[in-house]
């Protein structure tokens, strides 16, 4: 009896445990992304936990911009928008679908409340994991994630190099991510999982 009575309250804790790491309250929608921007002013992080950055990103093609680019207040010429996670193949530019090889620049623009949380990017993996595949990602200007050469070239020097420098800031009231990448060795170019955003430890 003492055996089943231990069992079960070690059964409730692992489902408590559980539930209070959930990625969000599954009666709540999450906001999606809206022509390059993520207003996530009313989402509780404390609450509603982690959110998907899913949506229209800022799209750039054969362009490889950084945040300097952006904050110079130089005009760059905007493709459009491309949804995330997918691939820019399915992207009609002058009445064609793009190719899967190539480079761009994807760029979001993220409001949030000034709650003092902590809180970390996941990044998803780009299409393929593979090693081949290319790209850096910039939060509020701070280089956070690089994988190999990012390359205008269809013959790129692979160096197998892959770096990420864990984020852990409140951030501000707005927040930008640019993204480079590029591919030539597959089908598909760009990101296949969504990037994840919230509190810290929760990430």
């Amino acid at each position: 009896m003492k055996q089943l009575i231990s069992l079960f309250l070690l059964s409730f804790c692992i489902f408590t445990i559980a539930c209070s790491y959930r990625t969000s309250d599954p009666g709540k929608s999450q906001p999606a992304a809206k022509q390059g921007a993520l207003d996530l002013s009313n989402w509780d992080f404390d609450k509603d936990s982690i959110v998907t950055l899913d949506g229209e990103w800022e799209f750039y093609w054969n362009q490889l911009l950084d945040p300097d680019d952006f904050s110079l207040g130089n005009q760059h010429k905007r493709t459009g928008y491309i949804a995330l996670p997918g691939g820019w193949n399915n992207f009609i530019l002058n009445g064609k679908k793009l190719p899967g090889v190539g480079y761009a620049t994807i760029r979001l623009i993220m409001r949030q409340q000034d709650d003092g949380i902590i809180k970390s990017l996941q990044i998803g993996n780009p299409f393929s994991a593979h090693r081949f595949l290319s790209y850096r990602l910039w939060f509020n200007g701070k280089l956070l994630s690089e994988r190999n050469e990012i390359s205008k070239s269809n013959n790129p020097k692979i160096i197998f190099r892959e770096r990420n420098i864990p984020l852990a800031e409140s951030g501000k009231i707005e927040n930008e991510i640019v993204i480079q990448v590029s591919n030539y060795y597959y089908k598909s170019g760009g990101f296949c999982d969504s990037i994840l955003y919230g509190q810290h430890d929760r990430i």
